[in-house]
């Protein structure tokens, strides 16, 4: 019996490993570029996560509109108007956080509501208006804030 050389060895086990982790992403549908892929009443919903850095916080009836950087890209995020518990985090304009985005256009499109996939603007409720921007990707929904707090998990 002949015996495999060491630097075969290795390189069989290093392939072994760069298998192993492609399989487990693979598995979690997770890719390198933080986009993850959810299903949700048989449907998959493409969720965005990674650390984003607050740039703008502005707001419309009783709605956030929060804008945050991740890879020199802009995202703008929905969040209701909301108290929470004081021992939450409050979003600081610079600051960095950790957020699951998921795009609030995948919502089925609603006649009653008035709501369509295809439509630059719509109407969150009957008095709040909201419309797509020139390079900024969403909107966007996460559960990670309330109101302008960060919710840690």
């Amino acid at each position: 019996m002949t015996s495999i050389p060491y630097s075969t060895k290795r390189k069989l086990e290093i392939m072994f490993r760069y298998i192993f982790i492609l399989m487990l992403m693979t598995l979690t549908k997770t890719n390198c570029t933080g986009h993850k892929k959810v299903l949700k009443n048989g449907k998959a919903i493409k969720l965005i996560t990674g650390n984003f850095i607050i740039s703008k916080i502005d707001s419309t009836n009783s709605y956030y509109l929060i804008y945050g950087l991740k890879n020199k890209n802009s995202y703008k995020i929905i969040s209701k108007k909301e108290l929470s518990a004081e021992t939450e985090e409050k979003l600081e304009i610079g600051k960095n956080y950790l957020l699951s985005l998921k795009n609030f256009r995948q919502q089925d499109d609603n006649p009653l509501t008035g709501y369509s996939s295809s439509d630059p603007c719509f109407f969150l409720d009957k008095n709040t208006q909201i419309c797509t921007e020139e390079n900024v990707f969403g909107p966007y929904i996460t559960e990670d804030l309330v109101g302008l707090y960060y919710v840690k998990k």
